[in-house]
């Protein structure tokens, strides 16, 4: 998953920005506004971690994403960390 794809599902990345971050408000993810510089501001102040950690982090959590995200009209999007079988463990 890329930014991109945040940014057209934003309503919904929300929710799972929120389950990462749980110290960003609603007021933030809403100043956020789907720009990710301004996600990278926030967390930096809200944890304060170094920008360079905040951007690995970020980098990670996308990379992570997929669980289903659905939006009205559109295409799914997979959000989520991976869910393995037993067997694959």
């Amino acid at each position: 998953m890329d930014w991109p794809q945040i940014e057209e599902n934003w309503k919904h990345a929300k929710r799972r920005i929120k389950e990462k971050w749980g110290k960003l408000s609603d007021a933030d993810l809403d100043a956020i506004d789907a720009q990710r510089n301004r996600l990278e501001d926030r967390i930096t102040k809200r944890y304060g971690f170094a920008e360079d950690h905040v951007r690995k982090e970020i980098d990670d959590w996308l990379r992570w994403q997929t669980q289903t995200l659905q939006t009205p009209g559109a295409n799914r999007t997979k959000l989520g960390p991976p869910f393995l079988r037993r067997n694959e463990i």
